[in-house]
This record gives structure tokens, sequence and C-alpha cells, in this order.
């Protein structure tokens, strides 16, 4: 199947004039849901990037990694889900994350920017905006969260989001950041119904 290349400039604007709902079509630093994670990294990268990653699930259906790469042009860090048992490491779920240190402002005009973007790429999607959320992470209660959730009839979802960490999270060493996820069909069901109960 051909990729329709999304390329997010410096500003995250983005530039492809098609239309589509299927969130395989994307990529994200060259890599796109449902590809397997050893067409950009070795399996040693793989295992590595999985092993420092501390889950904060109730499931391990399935596990995540972080990966920096001074080779990425947009963003600071790529997150991917694969399952435990899946030793090809196909990509369930592919997050992009990009550091805003205590500059909630600037991240959400990034975030604005990319909305209005993907209400003009995708089509035929129901949406949803929550605005200052709490983070359930943060037992202090000091953290926030925006929230843009485009979500599709084959049960997929692109989601846009921009965390606000409070104090006691900044000294654990979280970053303000916003966050660009793709998500399987497959994965958001486990994320509803497993992976915190």
């Amino acid at each position: 199947m051909k990729k329709l290349f999304v390329i997010i400039i410096l500003s995250l604007s983005f530039i492809t004039p098609s239309q589509t709902d299927d969130i395989s079509d994307f990529q994200i630093e060259g890599v796109s849901v449902g590809d397997s994670a050893l067409d950009y990294f070795s399996k040693k990268e793989i295992e590595k990037a999985f092993s420092i990653v501390i889950s904060s699930y109730n499931s391990d259906k399935f596990k995540r990694a972080l990966f920096f790469s001074s080779n990425f042009e947009i963003y600071d860090a790529i997150m991917i889900h694969s399952k435990k048992i899946d030793k090809t490491y196909k990509i369930y779920n592919l997050s992009a994350v990009l550091d805003f240190p205590k500059d909630f402002k600037s991240c959400n005009t990034k975030k604005k920017e990319i909305v209005n973007d993907l209400k003009n790429t995708f089509i035929d999607y129901k949406i949803n905006e929550f605005e200052n959320r709490k983070i359930k992470q943060d037992k202090a209660g000091q953290s926030f969260a925006n929230n843009t959730t485009f979500k599709f009839n084959d049960g997929s979802s692109a989601r846009v989001m921009c965390y606000d960490w409070g104090n006691e999270a900044e000294q654990k060493g979280l970053i303000d950041h916003l966050r660009l996820a793709l998500n399987s069909k497959e994965f958001n069901i486990w994320l509803n119904n497993e992976a915190y109960k």
C-alpha cells in the first residue's frame, strides 16, 4: 500500500492535500502504524528501548518503547507500542513527542495548528475535545492536559495532546510537551478496556 507522506515542518503544519481516514497511511519520522519496528531500528535498539520504559499499565498485553534520535527531523522522541509476545514488533500505537519546557501556551498554539491541519486531512471522523483535564498519573493533582481526539469508523484514532505537568511531576523529570498519537483499533480496545483495569 502506498503511504501518504505526512511531513510536519517546523511549524508542525501538515502539507499534504490528500484526505484519508486510515491512520496507517501516515508517517511520523518515517514510521507508520502497522509496520514492524525492525524496519526502522535494530533488534538491540528495540529491546533496549522496551527495557528502559517503566509501565503504568495494569495489563501487560502491550509494551512500549521510547526512542530518542538525532536523526529525527522534527520530534524529540517517538514512542511505539507492540504486543509483548510479538517478535516482529508490529506497531499498534505510534506517538511523537515535542518538548515545551515550562511553555504550555506555545504547546497549545502548536496543538491548534496540528488539529486544524488534521481536520483538513482526515475524512469521516468524530471529534472530542477536552481542556484542562487532570492527568491521573499525577497523584498530587497538579497536572493537566488538553486533548483533541479524532475517532474513525474502523475503531482507530488520532490524538493531539498538550501536557502541563505540576511542580512535583517536574521534579521527577517530566516536561511539558506535545504528543501526536496514532492508535490502531486493537490498541484502542486494549487501552479502554484492559490497560488500567
